[in-house]
């Protein structure tokens, strides 16, 4: 799949209009019709899986909240996440979004468990970095499918076409190469499967 890039991404582009987390769920709740079906029939994933680090992982537990979308993953022994500082914290309160613990406390082999554990993987972020770079090297090694940054209607084809019951949605942690990854995320996965 091509790498789109983020200012493309029409959820980016009403983040850059100052558009916040809580406006995002407002609009999402808007969105929604009674018995929570979606006013069109979108082909939805049962459940999205994630590692829990702050920025587009967590973006993916909170859309399939708002959702009604199962949720679970890996997370490092030690439930640890970074800060935007690059500092390790434990957030033990990811567990009631069905995150397990994994028996070790590096975030590279969680990476892995969640990219084996997916039928696709969606990333959002910097390719480059080295969890884009370990995500598609471990999806290409296990011949999963992935996708890039991709627009709406991309990511909407690609479950779609895959017929993708569980969701890997991977990216990179907030951070200040990075400060909106959250919003775009979450805005991107609601526009999508809303």
């Amino acid at each position: 799949m091509k790498t789109r890039k983020h200012h493309n991404n029409k959820a980016y582009r009403r983040i850059k209009r100052g558009w916040t987390q809580l406006s995002l769920k407002k609009i999402a709740r808007k969105l929604r019709v009674p018995y929570g079906k979606s006013k069109k029939q979108v082909m939805k994933p049962e459940k999205f899986i994630s590692g829990g680090q702050t920025g587009a992982d967590q973006a993916g537990l909170f859309a399939a909240r708002t959702l009604g979308i199962e949720t679970g993953g890996w997370i490092p022994k030690g439930w640890l996440v970074q800060t935007p500082e690059g500092k390790d914290i434990s957030n033990p309160s990811l567990e009631e979004f069905g995150l397990k613990e994994h028996h070790s406390s590096r975030y590279s082999d969680r990476t892995k468990q969640n990219v084996l554990d997916a039928d696709a993987t969606v990333w959002f972020g910097y390719k480059d970095s080295a969890g884009g770079r370990l995500t598609i090297a471990t999806a290409r090694e296990h011949s999963k499918p992935y996708i890039i940054n991709p627009t709406p209607e991309e990511l909407r084809a690609f479950v779609k076409n895959l017929n993708v019951r569980v969701l890997n949605v991977a990216g990179n942690r907030i951070s200040s190469y990075n400060p909106t990854i959250y919003e775009t995320t979450y805005a991107t996965l609601i526009e999508v499967f809303c």
